[in-house]
């Protein structure tokens, strides 16, 4: 193909043309760009917690809640906030009594850049950056934190987390409140390790059991 060009630029009124069509090949080869190739924009990091379930929160730059839920869980974060900027997050543990723990979960630089610089040169770079390939998250964050209760599900974890970051620390340690505010099905054990309850919408058959050194764990279901 080359040689084509070559032989095609011999002529006058050729020149121009096949020298910009060598510019736009060499131009796409470096618009893909290593990292951006090789590497991925959003990726996917567990939530976990060192003891057994509990509610979390993933916040961005500007504080709002992008994810929330009950440990363990798989959540899928853009790995840039602005085009070369990578991404920050703090996820809030909201544990039991009131008790909570922020981690920073922050993107890095891709290793995949600097291989790009050394064999494409700065375009490629430019494009990874703006790609938000530049940057790659952690696979996991782990919080420790006590659990706020023995059982429950997703939609109760993220009240509860939500409650924690706004400074409503005391309803989370509250079943009736928790009940009365979020209408979702809540399946907890109690205390002596029989089989859960189950109660929708009335507050007073939620079967809502807080963790304490003295209980056995009881099986849970998220």
């Amino acid at each position: 193909m080359f040689y084509n060009l070559l032989k095609y630029s011999n002529h006058k009124h050729g020149r121009f043309q096949a020298a910009f069509l060598l510019f736009a090949i060499v131009c796409v080869s470096q618009l893909t760009g290593c990292a951006t190739v090789l590497s991925e924009k959003r990726y996917p990091v567990t939530i976990a917690n060192s003891q057994t379930p509990t509610f979390f929160s993933v916040h961005d730059r500007k504080n709002q809640i992008i994810h929330q839920g009950v440990t363990p869980q798989q959540v899928t974060l853009d790995a840039k906030s602005y085009p070369f900027w990578p991404a920050k997050y703090s996820v809030v543990f909201a544990g039991q009594e009131s008790t909570s723990e922020s981690h920073e979960l922050k993107a890095r630089i891709d290793p995949w850049v600097a291989g790009n610089i050394i064999v494409g040169g700065g375009l490629g770079a430019i494009v990874d950056g703006a790609t938000g390939a530049m940057f790659k998250l952690p696979k996991t964050i782990t919080g420790n934190v006590p659990p706020q209760f023995a059982v429950t599900d997703s939609n109760q974890g993220s009240f509860l987390a939500s409650s924690m970051m706004n400074g409503k620390g005391s309803h989370a340690t509250d079943p009736t409140t928790v009940a009365a505010s979020e209408p979702a099905e809540v399946i907890a054990a109690n205390a002596n390790g029989m089989s859960g309850s189950t109660a929708k919408g009335d507050p007073t058959q939620t079967a809502v059991m807080p963790v304490s050194a003295s209980t056995q764990s009881p099986s849970y279901t998220r």
